[in-house]
């Protein structure tokens, strides 16, 4: 692969010691991105930002890298939190354009913290979708009450993931 991108691969090696590897390859950089004005200077990457943004609470450190790690390949700007407090705490700092709550949390559980972001002027709008694996009609009440949106279901699933949320963020 080194060579067929104009590259090449080398190794040093001692026994007993270890190996050490060099991959060398001819990449080029991007040109520099300018200001209005025309200067070099760079834009701030907030201007640049126009991928929606999306929190996930969820107290399963598991739960989060794979949530994430699939979101973020689909090029969503996603931000964790490990609990419903973390949850509160993010959304008063940042508008998110959807958020992802678990609801079976300690200390501070989704249905418990989804009243409080709805609180926040920037978030009385912003969908939020539980997930839990309980997924009655009289727990999905529970939940509409508690001020959320929609459901998905655990173990998440990652085409009903990127589908719910592509239909909560073009609403």
């Amino acid at each position: 692969l080194a060579g067929m991108m104009g590259g090449n691969i080398a190794v040093e090696s001692e026994p007993g010691s270890g190996s050490t590897f060099y991959l060398t390859l001819p990449l080029e950089l991007p040109p520099p991105r300018t200001g209005p004005a025309g200067d070099s200077a760079a834009v701030p990457e907030a201007a640049v930002e126009t991928r929606p943004r999306i929190l996930f609470v969820d107290d399963n450190d598991v739960a989060r890298r794979i949530v994430t790690h699939i979101l973020r390949r689909a090029n969503y700007d996603i931000h964790c939190a490990s609990g419903g407090r973390e949850g509160i705490e993010a959304a008063a700092a940042i508008p998110f354009d959807l958020i992802l709550m678990d609801l079976q949390m300690p200390v501070v559980n989704g249905l418990e913290a989804t009243p409080a972001i709805r609180s926040l002027p920037a978030h009385r709008q912003t969908p939020i979708l539980a997930l839990s694996a309980n997924y009655s009609d009289d727990f999905k009440r529970t939940c509409r009450d508690a001020g959320l949106d929609g459901f998905l279901t655990k173990p998440i699933q990652k085409d009903q993931l990127l589908a719910t949320v592509e239909r909560y963020l073009n609403r």
